[in-house]
């Protein structure tokens, strides 16, 4: 049976939450820094039952992967938050709904997001392949807020992602 001791030992070496790093999606440096929160993206499994005799069998179908998040912060210029408006003006226009470009691998970027170290090495990274804004969240104007910064959350569609 183990002892404490051993399942102390367990324990040493585990990734933290607050080490991260995102970058790509052609935002330069200042998504590597203002990138306040992300996560790995998610991905599922479809299923196919397939009845027989009352029961029902149950097949892996199709991999699908869920729109990702990123909240950024806001630095007094709006660098990002511009950034992702522009990116979607690109591709549909406020005014008149058309995009800069039709072509729907013009208006996609890459980026990854990479699990890093207590050193600073990266320890994990996931490309995301394909992306682009399909949603640029309100920034939130509060008097009572104090002791913050300005952010916004920013949703991106992928077409897949891989672990490198």
């Amino acid at each position: 049976m183990p002892s404490i001791s051993d399942f102390k030992g367990s324990f040493t070496s585990l990734a933290r939450p607050t080490l991260f790093r995102v970058e790509g999606f052609g935002a330069g440096r200042e998504l590597e820094f203002l990138c306040k929160a992300a996560s790995v993206p998610e991905t599922t499994l479809g299923m196919i039952e397939v009845p027989f005799q009352g029961r029902k069998i149950k097949i892996p179908g199709d991999r699908s992967f869920a729109d990702w998040s990123i909240t950024v912060i806001n630095d007094d210029k709006f660098i990002l938050r511009n950034y992702f408006e522009d990116w979607v003006e690109r591709i549909g226009g406020a005014a008149d709904t058309f995009g800069e470009n039709n072509s729907v691998e013009a208006v996609k970027e890459d980026g990854q997001v990479s699990q890093l170290g207590i050193d600073g090495s990266i320890i994990a990274t996931w490309n995301l392949v394909g992306a682009f804004p399909i949603s640029v969240a309100a920034n939130e104007f509060d008097a009572e807020t104090t002791d913050s910064f300005s952010e916004c959350a920013v949703t991106l569609a992928f077409d897949y992602f891989e672990r490198v």
